[in-house]
């Protein structure tokens, strides 16, 4: 649970939010200012330059009435705590794509505090609640079912991304025809009292590998590696014509995210794109409460497999087969370093014993005895007879 300070945090900043009249701050830049701020600061330059881009004027260029070519769906849940985020990213992007705001829960009012921070952006599409199954994977999938544009992507509503990540994913997916999705650097956002920890998640883990080892690389990550190298793949642009609805899986969602990234790898390529994401690590998050994946028999022996159901039966039986036998004699290799392991500590323990100490100088004793004594065999004979030492010796 969070501590107090984390809870006060938050507390102001819902106040502020719903504090009659009063804007919206913007979050401040944290860690990660310098990368984010240069990405961000350059993307609205990028799409002027590009000139296909809709909305308010990109650069000085009306395009108002042209075509959106990417949607971000934003799904909420109880997201209050982070309506000064989810205001900011909205700024940043409106200029640059569709976007979809979505509370179909309705759990809180977050939706009518947007609409009323937000009422100067036109062309933002509002969804509130509806009849569609519990969840956050199956609200994600109402989104990207219900998009018409040529890319698509989901935002939680506790991340930071500027216009880079819609201008250089178009510029990426143009580029690479057959890539079904473009994922940048994701770095943590560190908010004190808010997050706890995170890390850096370079994309290149899975972006220009051949098909039959990208795939392996992705099932091998899920049985034996870090899972959160594929889910940060949620987080990428799609080419939606090739995109995979998220999983829905018995345990409330669990790892969908993790599966779902390699079902997509097995419908092609991802593409590395020089843009940043900026991610918060909290414990309030979804993943936060989730299990590990590999304690699941459901998880290997239905869940994984069905990811890989774009794959022909022999190649699919081919790449599980070869990752349980490395996932089996990576256990073998464990199971024995255990066992040394334990041999050594119960052998050091035992010797720093009183026993041990106290019986130390009679062990000395009798290996000296042992040095001296003679042969009771000596040498043997012509005849197999001991010769040198009487039958007394």
């Amino acid at each position: 649970a969070p501590g107090p300070r984390a809870t006060r945090h938050r507390s102001q900043r819902i106040a502020a939010a719903q504090s009659g009249g009063v804007r919206i701050a913007p979050p401040p830049w944290r860690d990660h200012t310098t990368e984010l701020q240069a990405h961000h600061g350059t993307a609205r330059r990028d799409a002027g330059d590009r000139g296909h881009r809709i909305g308010h004027g990109c650069n000085g260029i009306d395009v108002t009435g042209a075509r959106w070519r990417t949607r971000i769906a934003i799904p909420l849940h109880r997201s209050r705590p982070w309506l000064a985020n989810i205001v900011a990213n909205v700024r940043r992007l409106s200029d640059h794509a569709a976007i979809t705001i979505s509370d179909a829960s309705g759990e809180d009012d977050t939706l009518p505090l947007l609409r009323t921070e937000l009422a100067s952006v036109a062309d933002l599409e509002w969804l509130g609640p509806r009849s569609i199954a519990p969840g956050w994977a199956s609200h994600c999938n109402d989104l990207l079912e219900r998009s018409t544009e040529e890319f698509f992507a989901w935002l939680p509503h506790d991340d930071e991304i500027g216009s880079d990540w819609v201008v250089h994913a178009e510029s990426r997916l143009d580029a690479h025809p057959d890539t079904v999705l473009a994922l940048g650097t994701v770095v943590p956002v560190h908010e004190p009292g808010v997050t706890s920890g995170g890390f850096r998640i370079d994309p290149a883990a899975f972006t220009g590998s051949p098909d039959g080892s990208r795939i392996r690389q992705a099932v091998e990550t899920c049985m034996l590696g870090d899972t959160s190298l594929l889910g940060a793949a949620f987080r990428g642009v799609m080419r939606r014509s090739r995109a995979a609805p998220l999983p829905l899986t018995q345990n409330e969602d669990e790892w969908s995210d993790i599966l779902w990234a390699v079902r997509m790898l097995a419908r092609g390529p991802f593409v590395a794109m020089p843009a940043t994401y900026g991610k918060r690590w909290h414990p309030l998050s979804a993943h936060a409460s989730w299990s590990d994946p590999r304690q699941s028999a459901a998880f290997r022996t239905r869940w994984l497999p069905e990811a890989l159901a774009d794959l022909g039966s022999a190649e699919r039986e081919a790449i599980l087969t070869t990752i349980w036998d490395i996932e089996s004699s990576a256990l073998r290799d464990r199971i024995s370093a255990e066992r040394a392991r334990a041999e050594a500590t119960t052998r050091a323990d035992f010797e720093r014993s009183r026993s041990w100490l106290l019986t130390g100088p009679l062990r000395r004793l009798a290996s000296r005895i042992r040095a001296r004594r003679p042969s009771r065999l000596g040498t043997l004979g012509q005849h197999g007879d001991p010769v040198g030492h009487d039958e007394t010796s």
